[in-house]
């Protein structure tokens, strides 16, 4: 429509017609500066809106426990520096953007559009040159130029924002797939070797471990414990080959993991999310054994502590999760712990599986991992001193690399240990006394 109007205007008299789109130039100049860059700012939006999101989900989903123990200033920090971070991200964009457009949004003002049309079009009339109706339709034909340049410049924004869609599908669908081996290997025992593994979550990302190697003997408890982000969570899913280390070697009874087919029959995870799909409460313990029977999954159920409480739902294990009932944190923990039961799988991940749960489903799932460990070589990350305390071997990582390793007799004397000791026993008091 634009370029259907601007043609007709010069084919009516082509003076009116430049009178008619001299400040398009001047516009486009502007909106090109303003464009410029577009594209990866729009991705880049779009990808810390989605952090914004995300953190939102996260904060609100647990909102019940983190009020329950008084922590939501400290809580809803992620989700406020993740805001923040947009609005400073947005701010800096915007802010040198905004004298450049306001002046391209000038030029198309209609007082501006009409002092031009029709105070040059009035000269051109008293020359002789062109009619009053030339000027009148050339005038309308001005004002109406700006709407479809409007559309335009809307459609190019979606269009940006699409492709910014488009480029996260497309990073998606182009996630490597972790290959599957040719032939399968077979454990022989269960202790577990970390052998020089390196990992990285990205190009350009730096290493989220950096050259680990330790050993989890057969039938033992290790603790891995460390600051936040040091990598702990990281060596827990190399182990449960939620993805292939960078270099280096995760082993199992001396297979490496990446060769075994079967492996998560003899890998079993708690996680501190428990992750239950939105079916029966049955399907949702027997995920990991699908044939097992009504008694195993109850004997499981009973096991982890939760039996009654599923037994007093209005269709006990038919109970459809979050269609027919929600469940508190602690049960649903202790669900995850049921289906781990049921796997009865010989090396056990567990991931601060008490830490987002109240202190009475805390003492209820301590019990059912208690005699769910019994005889396992588990890998264990938690920060609670009686539980550290007590385990065969603690393995202390600091920035995605090992930096101590033995009993906690033995690393009291490590300035690093000494210190994440001290401030773990300081925090759980300071909430103890609160």
């Amino acid at each position: 429509m634009p370029l259907a109007l601007m043609i007709y205007a010069f084919l009516i008299d082509w003076r009116l017609g430049l009178l008619s789109i001299g400040r398009l130039p001047l516009y486009a100049a502007a909106m090109a500066v303003s464009m410029r860059g577009m594209g990866e700012k729009t991705v880049e939006m779009d990808q810390k809106l989605g952090v914004v999101s995300a953190r939102m989900v996260e904060f609100v989903t647990g909102i019940t426990v983190v009020k329950a123990f008084g922590r939501v200033g400290r809580a809803h920090r992620a989700y406020q520096n993740a805001a923040e971070d947009f609005q400073s991200f947005y701010y800096e964009w915007v802010k040198p953007l905004i004298t450049v457009s306001s002046l391209g949004n000038s030029l198309l003002a209609l007082p501006l559009i009409l002092l031009v049309n029709v105070g040059g079009g009035a000269w051109l009339v008293s020359q002789g040159w062109v009619t009053a109706a030339d000027v009148l339709a050339t005038s309308l034909i001005a004002l109406l130029i700006p709407y479809g340049l409007e559309v335009l410049m809307n459609s190019m924004w979606a269009q940006q924002m699409a492709g910014a869609s488009a480029r996260r599908l497309t990073n998606l669908l182009e996630t490597p797939v972790l290959a599957d081996p040719e032939e399968s290997a077979e454990p022989e025992g269960h202790d577990v070797v970390f052998d020089r593994v390196s990992y990285s979550y990205g190009e350009g990302a730096g290493l989220a471990l950096d050259d680990v190697s330790f050993t989890l003997q057969e039938g033992t408890v290790t603790a891995l414990i460390g600051p936040s982000g040091s990598g702990k969570s990281t060596i827990a899913t190399l182990l449960a080959r939620f993805d292939d280390p960078l270099s280096g070697q995760v082993r199992l009874g001396g297979a490496s993991i990446d060769r075994m087919r079967e492996l998560y029959s003899h890998v079993g995870f708690v996680l501190q999310d428990p992750q239950l799909p939105a079916i029966s409460i049955r399907d949702n313990i027997a995920l990991g054994r699908p044939d097992a029977t009504e008694e195993q999954i109850r004997d499981a159920a009973r096991a982890a502590r939760v039996l009654d409480e599923i037994e007093a739902l209005p269709n006990g294990l038919d109970t459809v999760y979050g269609a027919d009932t929600g469940l508190s944190g602690g049960q649903a923990q202790r669900i995850a712990i049921a289906r781990a039961i049921l796997v009865d799988a010989p090396v056990l991940i567990l991931d601060e599986a008490t830490a987002l749960t109240d202190p009475e489903s805390q003492h209820q799932i301590q019990q059912a991992l208690s005699e769910m460990a019994r005889g396992k070589t588990v890998l264990l990350i938690a920060h609670r001193p009686e539980v550290i305390k007590g385990v065969d071997q603690i393995i202390l990582v600091e920035n995605g690399r090992l930096v101590a390793s033995g009993t906690h007799e033995e690393l009291l004397h490590h300035r690093g240990y000494a210190r994440l000791w001290e401030s773990t026993t300081a925090t759980i008091e300071r909430g103890a006394g609160a």
